[in-house]
Order: C-alpha cells, then structure tokens, then sequence
C-alpha cells in the first residue's frame, strides 16, 4: 500500500447548520400550510364559522392562517431566528385580525338593532293578558275584590248571593203597616232589609231595589230610572249598552219573575253598574234568591 494513502486525511463532516435543518422542514411545512389554508378557506368560505358578512368572512380566514402559521413556525423557533420572526409575524397577524373580527361584528349586530317583538300570537287570535278583551271579569261566587272589567269598568264584588223574604207581604199581628223588603248595593255586598214595616214605601235614596207590597200587582221595583232586563250572560259592555237603550218603564211583576233571568241597573247616585240574576221564586212567599256582580261606572258613562 502506497504510505501517502495511510497518510492521507479523510475529511470530516460538517455538522448541519440552520440553513441545512430549514431545509429538511422546508417540504413539509409547505405541506402543511396548503393543508391548513385549504382548510381554513373552505371553513370561512361555506360558512360553516358563525359569520354573515363577507368583512367577517376574510377576517376568519386570515386568522385562521396566522394561528396556524404561528404553530408551525414555532416549533424549533429558539434555534432559528428566521422561524422565531415567521412565527411572531403568523401571531400577530393573527392578533390583529380577531381585533377587527370583533368590531366589525359589535358593529353589524349595532346595525341591525333589537329583534322585533313576536306578533304570530296576537295575529292568530289567542288569547292574551292585555286588557281591552271582551268578557267580564268573574270572581268566585261569593267572593270579590277590586279588579278591571272590560271598557274600564272597576269590579267590586261578583255573583254575591242574597235572599229577600217576601213572607206573603203579611204584616205581623201587633202592626197595621204595609211589609217591604229591600236591597241596597253597597261596595263591599248586597245588604238586605227585611222585613221593613211602612205606612208607604220607603225613600227611594234607602234602597236600589224593593219587594212592593203596596202594588198591585205585587212586584220587584228599581230606584233607578235606568234598569233594563238582558238575556244570554250579559257583560259590563251590554249590560251598560241594555240599561241605556232598553230600559223597563215599570217594575216587574213577583209572578212574571223567570229564574235565570238577568236584570241590569244603572245606579248614577252610586256611578255604579249593578247586574243581578234571579235563582229562585216562591209565588207564596214571594220570597227572591239572587246573585249580584257590581262595578263601578267608567269615567265618561
């Protein structure tokens, strides 16, 4: 063997440098933003990201690019300084994009303003707590407190119950005078007098109805001009419209009483309403059992 050959020198191989190492990323990287920029244009572009305007669209996707970009970058930036710089530039950029996502979307809801208020209920016809709707406003019988009726009407009191006795219109023994009984409605119940014994009939400011023994025949009379019968399951509405157009020119007779039937009384000395329904007779006695619902009269009736 020749001795310059075993003294020759193999040389040594370089270590790599930065340059050699971006280069072995090179390919892949290249790879992998085609991947995630493909990625991001089809999400911004189907809109499968919450966006609505075209603005908010290229904002997503950029952002999109720059968070990936910066993740890629990142790795093994503490070696290179250029992957540091392409990795601080990707989140940057990124950043800056979601700043300006959120105001132009602070800006398009602004734009917009408030949803409309849902009217498919009211459209359709169902029922709804407003007031202005037909009806009357019904408590349980015998109970009653202050609440709205339709057309501003102010119940006072619903379906109180009250009985008149008649007792045959007979005086006791020990008295000659003539036997009534009547009603007062005040704003809490019907307060009834009976028996009430008179040479004539009482005054009239005592009382908003009375059993007349004195008449002949013998019948149910009103203080008030306004009284009108009302048939069906009247109302405040027609009950007040009834008293006004058709009142009665008389009482009504103990024998012409029909049970269930409604009587509507307007008491202008009480600016009240007064809707009574009769429950029961006795053509003997002359005995009345009625409910009563009150309101109190708008102010422009």
């Amino acid at each position: 063997m020749d001795p310059l050959e075993e003294n020759r020198e193999v040389p040594e191989k370089k270590p790599d440098t930065d340059e050699d190492q971006e280069q072995r990323f090179r390919d892949p990287l290249s790879f992998g933003m085609s991947v995630v920029g493909t990625v991001a244009a089809l999400v911004a572009g189907f809109g499968i990201l919450p966006s609505s305007t075209l603005a908010e669209k290229v904002l997503i996707f950029v952002t999109v690019i720059g968070v990936s970009g910066a993740i890629i970058f990142g790795m093994g930036a503490w070696r290179s300084g250029r992957r540091f710089l392409l990795m601080a530039i990707s989140a940057g950029l990124a950043f800056t994009c979601l700043a300006a996502l959120s105001v132009v979307t602070e800006t398009v809801s602004s734009a917009q303003g408030p949803p409309s208020p849902d009217t498919s209920q009211s459209a359709s016809g169902t029922p709804t707590d407003s007031p202005g709707t037909t009806g009357p406003t019904v408590a349980p019988t015998g109970q009653g407190g202050p609440s709205t009726a339709p057309g501003s009407y102010l119940l006072k009191y619903s379906n109180k119950a009250f009985t008149m006795h008649g007792n045959g219109c007979n005086a006791n023994g020990f008295s000659t005078s003539f036997y009534f009984a009547y009603v007062l409605f005040t704003g809490q119940e019907p307060q009834v007098t009976a028996p009430f014994y008179s040479d004539d009939l009482p005054s009239s400011d005592t009382w908003d109805m009375i059993l007349n023994c004195v008449a002949s025949p013998t019948d149910i009379e009103f203080s008030d001009q306004q009284v009108a019968t009302a048939s069906g399951n009247p109302d405040a509405n027609a009950c007040d419209t009834a008293a006004n157009t058709s009142p009665i020119s008389a009482g009504i007779p103990i024998r012409q009483l029909i049970v269930g039937e409604h009587v509507c009384i307007i008491s202008s000395s009480a600016n009240e309403l007064i809707l009574i329904t009769l429950r029961s007779v006795s053509d003997s006695s002359y005995d009345t059992s009625w409910s009563a619902t009150v309101w109190s009269l708008p102010a422009n009736s």
